[in-house]
């Protein structure tokens, strides 16, 4: 199956702005995304377990044998795999909104102000950490990639693609 140079670069993103971290086995990671599938196996198709949301404390039971991608966590009493990209070692901080309150990190993934927030001063926040500064571009990439899909482009590739029309019919 052909993947689109919109997914491969998405998941560019998401691989390259991956933080390497040094986290024993037993300790404590955040979830970082928004509806992160735990999944029962190491394996993309595998059953849900449940979603769990940015800032969820997971327990690290490191990376699986066969598919370094996934990595085994509980959370509370539920366990099963994760994409290592949904994992982080730092706990999501609370954001400011412009009105000068706190906004919760989940709250901020939910509204997608997270992609939003590439103002001029997030990207020279960027600049000083490398990693940062190429996830950055590419996330402007996508974005700019995603306002040149007219709603036609998108209707089309559903027809094409044999997909059913809005509301399932």
């Amino acid at each position: 199956m052909r993947r689109s140079k919109t997914f491969r670069l998405a998941l560019a993103v998401a691989v390259i702005a991956s933080p390497a971290w040094a986290v024993k086995v037993g300790e404590m990671l955040y979830i970082r995304s928004k509806d992160t599938a735990l999944v029962k196996k190491a394996d993309p198709k595998a059953p849900v377990v449940t979603k769990l949301q940015p800032g969820t404390e997971v327990v690290w039971n490191g990376p699986d044998d066969k598919n370094k991608q996934f990595h085994k966590v509980k959370a509370g009493a539920k366990e099963g795999f994760v994409l290592q990209a949904n994992l982080t070692a730092a706990k999501p901080s609370d954001e400011v909104g412009s009105d000068g309150k706190g906004i919760s990190a989940r709250a901020v993934a939910s509204s997608g102000a997270a992609t939003k927030s590439l103002s001029e001063e997030g990207q020279e926040y960027a600049k000083k950490t490398p990693d940062l500064t190429t996830a950055a571009k590419q996330v402007i990439m996508l974005e700019a990639i995603n306002f040149q899909i007219k709603d036609k482009d998108v209707s089309d590739h559903a027809v094409k693609a044999g997909l059913p029309k809005a509301g399932g019919k």
